[in-house]
């Protein structure tokens, strides 16, 4: 007569099976999770980005701009020709970017990179009706699960002779040195 039932080794290889897709199924939930919150944090990045780089922008090609000038620490005054005046900041122990109205709060894990500031001139363009010089702003951001640069890259093409950008604004005192090589936008 036989015997009804399992023998150990049976239920051994039953449960080792049922562990190993039990510990998969873990790892593609821990996975999906990894794929979403960078994706929420991209998302997030890339929408901020937007927003402001097209603020900018808009402002740059519709206002025209006039000059800029310093407004302190980590911020720059944009003066157009319409005769408004915009900031463009970066506040450090808040970890955000302002410009005008709307303030950039980074997300945690969220850092502001160094900051590039050039202008670009072309002296032997001397045709008044022409522009002869580029301004470039990079304010780079970054996350710490990201690899790519989610900051603010404008480029601005503009005529020497009716708009005035500085190559070089002065330190401000109470920054370090290595603060106002990695933040100001003039240096």
């Amino acid at each position: 007569m036989k015997k009804r039932g399992f023998t150990l080794i049976e239920i051994t290889v039953t449960f080792s099976l049922i562990a190993l897709v039990v510990i998969l199924l873990f790892q593609i939930i821990i996975s999906l999770r990894e794929v979403y919150i960078k994706g929420d944090f991209q998302t997030t990045l890339l929408s901020k980005q937007g927003i402001l780089t097209k603020k900018i922008n808009e402002d740059l090609q519709n206002l025209k701009l006039k000059s800029i000038t310093s407004c302190g620490n980590f911020c720059i005054k944009f003066n157009y020709q319409t005769g408004v005046s915009y900031d463009l900041s970066l506040n450090l122990e808040n970890n955000s970017i302002q410009y005008h109205d709307y303030i950039w709060k980074l997300t945690d894990g969220s850092i502001i990179g160094q900051v590039e500031t050039i202008v670009y001139e072309n002296a032997q363009i001397t045709e008044t009706t022409m522009d002869n010089a580029i301004l470039k702003i990079d304010i780079p951001v970054t996350h710490k699960l990201l690899e790519k640069d989610y900051g603010i890259h404008i480029l601005y093409q503009y005529h020497t002779g009716t708009t005035s950008v500085p190559n070089k604004l002065p330190k401000p005192d109470n920054i370090t040195e290595e603060q106002h090589q990695k933040y100001s936008f003039f240096r």
